[in-house]
């Protein structure tokens, strides 16, 4: 029985190491991914995201430090001094005396006070907490935004090369129908060795580009795998967003929530003003033990205690009061000036995005033109080679431009997708 277990607790240590290495080197190699995707998981993978955590904890510690100060508190205090004179009484009584008391004289005081109500005071710290919490909270939220940006950069840049590797491997097959009509050309007598030979430079420069295009994507993957902390292999697929303008074009920034809830917290202080100009009510209770107590001609040591209400009203805040609030509404009013700002430099970037996009759509129709009448002029080229009408340079100097058209079409067709994903961040959406 003892080996048996040694066994099932080896075979279960095995079983567990494998799962948890199969779930680090987890293979997404043609697995498909969103922007969307990306961006969450990149917001997920960002160290700060931990702030929220300790923001909320901040705030339950704040809290709690205000709710505890509502329980009594007590003091204890030890004392022993010696006087060079204390009080008596100058009269002498037929029969009787009066003994002074002792020069040296002691105490043990245990001194409880009970707050009863701070004028608003608790209740404004608690407001102020939650405020502060709020406010940095969307700051925290504003700054992981930013995050998006440039994953977008990245995926974007991922895509192009994918659309370009895509056409170069669509040049290749081209080239290759080329060399293959070239080769049957030269046992006709209709083309020369050297023209073969140009052909398939051309075809040894394509694959170079590939070469180089699967290298930039590479480093661009590597990238992306850093900020979203997920493995895309080389062959994954990234989704290419819609190039769609989104219907609602209102401006639903962070920010806006940023400047709302600094106006919170700063409205919180007019609470705290109020509340420091009202009189503060606690009740109090003194017991203890000393010579002399409470009555001071018995020169022994007593018991004693004194209880009580006390009321504390410190009016000289209404000297500064009215002046203060005209502080706290400047700083509203500076805050509100700040998001009026924003919104006005957000809302002249969303009129630019716009014409942007309108700008890109109009250049896409004339790359469109251009390319179809650029695949007409390759096969008319084509059919010219073969009779021998023009050379094979002519051919493929046809091809080139064709190509350059066909790239210009594919960096506009990124570029407008961009240009809407620019105009989704600049609005939040």
């Amino acid at each position: 029985m003892k080996y048996l277990k040694i066994l099932l607790l080896s075979l279960i240590f095995v079983f567990h190491t494998r799962v948890n290495c199969q779930e680090q080197n987890r293979d997404y190699s043609g697995k498909s991914f969103t922007l969307e995707e990306c961006i969450e998981a990149a917001k997920a993978n960002y160290p700060a995201i931990k702030r929220f955590n300790l923001l909320e904890s901040t705030k339950e510690y704040t809290v709690k430090d205000i709710n505890l100060d509502a329980l009594p508190k007590v003091n204890i205090m030890l004392r022993g001094s010696y006087q060079s004179e204390v009080t008596h009484i100058p009269i002498s009584l037929p029969g009787s005396s009066i003994n002074p008391i002792s020069k040296d004289q002691y105490a043990a005081v245990v001194n409880i006070e009970q707050k009863i109500w701070d004028g608003g005071i608790s209740n404004a710290g608690r407001s102020e907490a939650e405020a502060l919490l709020e406010q940095e909270k969307s700051e925290l939220r504003g700054e992981i935004y930013t995050i998006g940006e440039r994953v977008m950069t990245l995926y974007m840049g991922v895509v192009l090369i994918d659309r370009h590797l895509n056409l170069n491997q669509l040049q290749i097959k081209e080239i290759q129908r080329v060399i293959n009509r070239v080769e049957s050309l030269i046992e006709t007598g209709y083309a020369s060795p050297s023209h073969l030979l140009t052909a398939k430079a051309e075809e040894i420069q394509l694959l170079q580009k590939g070469d180089i295009l699967r290298a930039e994507r590479e480093s661009y993957t590597a990238a992306l795998s850093r900020m979203t902390g997920i493995e895309i292999g080389t062959t994954a697929k990234l989704v290419v967003p819609t190039g769609v303008v989104p219907s609602n074009l209102a401006i639903n920034r962070e920010e806006i929530i940023i400047f709302q809830n600094m106006k919170k917290v700063v409205e919180v202080k007019y609470k705290y003003l109020d509340a420091a100009n009202m009189p503060k009510i606690s009740a109090f209770v003194q017991a203890g033990y000393a010579r002399p107590a409470l009555n001071m001609l018995n020169n022994s040591f007593d018991p004693f205690y004194v209880a009580g209400v006390r009321a504390v009203w410190d009016i000289g805040g209404f000297n500064t009061k009215r002046n203060d609030r005209r502080i706290l509404a400047n700083t509203i009013s500076r805050i509100e000036n700040r998001e009026e700002t924003f919104l006005y430099n957000t809302d002249i970037k969303k009129l630019s995005a716009i014409k942007k996009i309108e700008g890109v759509k109009e250049l896409l129709k004339g790359d469109e033109k251009i390319i179809e009448l650029r695949e007409s002029i390759c096969r008319d080229s084509f059919n010219k080679m073969e009779s021998g009408v023009i050379s094979v340079s002519d051919h493929l100097r046809e091809m080139n431009l064709l190509e350059v058209a066909q790239s210009n079409k594919l960096k506009r067709e990124i570029e407008l997708i961009i240009a809407v994903q620019e105009l989704k961040f600049i609005l939040n959406q």
